[in-house]
């Protein structure tokens, strides 16, 4: 027995080819302007009909793949609807133009796999901190190619092996992203206020790194100095 769904196609499927609604289509069909078949209580279009009518219409191997709208598709990448319609333009996604929409197979919408050797990565505030940039100079380096990011959702992370930063590789063990605190948790550890950690940080009894507009403070410092306080 032939699958169903590859002889017919449904009101709905039309209606979205058509970009007209589905009431529309109905009536069309009431009125004999649209062959159809009645099951059960709803209508179902032959697909023969709709190969010699509408030869714009997705044949049927790809009627029959997994597909999903656009604001699916959007859901899925965790992106907007915008970001989506601009990659199926530039050809960075597969699309199906069905009426005034697109679908998208689900399989072009699969994360890829993850390398068998996970690598390591900051945030552009991490790097931020680490190169004493601002973030506004991160973005404009990433976006100019001289660092090289990946895009996670709305967001870049930087894999640590690509920071261009000279000895970097060297000492990122000993003062990597994870090793340093913000102004606010350095005065939150030292039960002192921001600007006591300021003052500390500028007569250099705190070593700290330039992020921007700010300061990352090293961890190793701030224990050092708890270590004396409780003595």
């Amino acid at each position: 027995m032939t699958n169903p769904p590859l002889q017919y196609i449904s009101t709905t499927q039309l209606a979205r080819f058509l970009g007209i609604s589905v009431v529309a289509v109905n009536k069309r069909i009431k009125s004999g302007r649209i062959k159809a078949d009645k099951i059960g209580r709803s209508y179902a279009i032959p697909r023969k009909y709709i190969e010699e009518h509408y030869p714009g219409y997705p044949p049927a191997a790809v009627a029959a793949q997994d597909t999903v709208s656009v604001m699916q598709a959007a859901a899925l990448l965790n992106v907007d609807r915008k970001t989506v319609l601009n990659k199926i333009k530039r050809g960075e996604l597969p699309a199906q133009r069905v009426g005034r929409h697109y679908v998208l197979p689900k399989s072009a919408l699969q994360a890829p796999e993850a390398p068998a050797a996970p690598r390591a990565y900051v945030s552009t505030v991490e790097l931020a901190a680490l190169t004493g940039d601002s973030r506004k100079t991160i973005f404009r380096k990433i976006k100019e190619g001289k660092i090289k990011a990946r895009r996670v959702g709305r967001h870049y992370v930087i894999a640590r092996d690509d920071i261009p930063l000279a000895g970097f590789a060297a000492k990122k063990t000993a003062s990597g992203a994870g090793d340093y605190l913000s102004v606010a948790e350095a005065a939150a550890r030292l039960g002192i206020s921001r600007i006591a950690v300021f003052k500390k940080i500028k007569k250099g009894q705190l070593r700290a790194e330039r992020m921007g507009r700010s300061y990352a403070v090293l961890k190793a410092e701030v224990a050092v100095i708890e270590g004396k306080s409780k003595q």
